[in-house]
């Protein structure tokens, strides 16, 4: 994709977007941000990933500051593979806000998420040599975040703009050399009180040799980008393009649909 062309997005997001924004988010494309869901409240997403994925996942506000929650995947549900389970046990989201964000200072998290994103390669599932070898086993496509920190800042622009900065750490997946801190970021700006564009970049550093990359691409991160409708106060819509690569036109990209839904109790 041109650089070129990305530059354009941002003047176009900020003149078209109204003076009436909308509540800052809770996550953005990847990763999470420094937003709560309220003290008795849940959400319900339902991640339509690539190969007839689904990955649902279910979030509880215990307090305004304590959310906890778990999800699901199931691999090639839709299309004329078998499904079959990610995993035989839900992946868990526990999320605790330690400081308010205030006009100056932004608000901080601290995180566990275990759930990561695309195909899940379990050894007990692959007889290859070279996999069985492999140290891309027992991860999914796209490692969690693991423990995590998130500060958020958001600003009122014509709408709100909030920008996410935060670091990770993954034990689990991947190859030994793999397990070390990594660095994430996003930002979300309103286009209206409709629509808001989210966006946000892992920098890989602990996923260098993922699985996704051929042999001859070079490690560049994870671009993410997608527009999120309001469809109603409780329904989100999430169209989205993952994984964005330089070299790929558009219909090549991984594009993806995440379905949200909030109530209270």
């Amino acid at each position: 994709m041109n650089i070129f062309k990305l530059f354009l997005v941002f003047p176009t997001i900020f003149l078209l977007s109204f003076l009436e924004g909308s509540d800052p988010p809770k996550n953005i494309v990847s990763m999470s941000t420094a937003g709560m869901e309220d003290q008795g409240s849940w959400s319900l997403d339902f991640h339509l990933q690539k190969n007839g994925g689904l990955l649902s996942s279910l979030m509880i506000g215990m307090t305004s500051n304590f959310n906890i929650g778990i999800s699901y995947g199931i691999q090639s549900l839709i299309g004329n593979q078998r499904p079959k389970l990610s995993k035989h046990v839900p992946e868990v989201h526990i999320k605790y806000r330690l400081i308010e964000e205030t006009s100056t200072f932004p608000a901080f998290v601290l995180g566990l998420n275990t759930q990561g994103y695309g195909d899940y390669i379990d050894t007990t599932d692959v007889y290859e040599e070279n996999l069985l070898n492999s140290s891309q086993n027992n991860r999914y496509d796209f490692k969690a975040h693991g423990f995590y920190i998130v500060l958020s800042k958001n600003w009122y622009l014509f709408g709100n703009f909030g920008l996410h900065l935060g670091t990770s750490y993954n034990s689990w997946e991947g190859s030994k050399k793999d397990k070390i801190p990594n660095l994430i970021m996003g930002i979300d700006k309103d286009i209206n009180k409709n629509f808001i564009f989210i966006a946000d970049y892992n920098f890989g550093l602990n996923d260098k040799n993922n699985p996704t990359y051929g042999y001859s691409a070079k490690w560049p991160g994870f671009l993410n980008a997608g527009i999120r409708w309001s469809v109603s106060d409780n329904l989100k819509l999430d169209l989205c393009v993952n994984q964005i690569k330089s070299y790929q036109k558009f219909r090549e990209m991984n594009r993806e649909i995440k379905i949200l839904y909030r109530q209270y109790f």
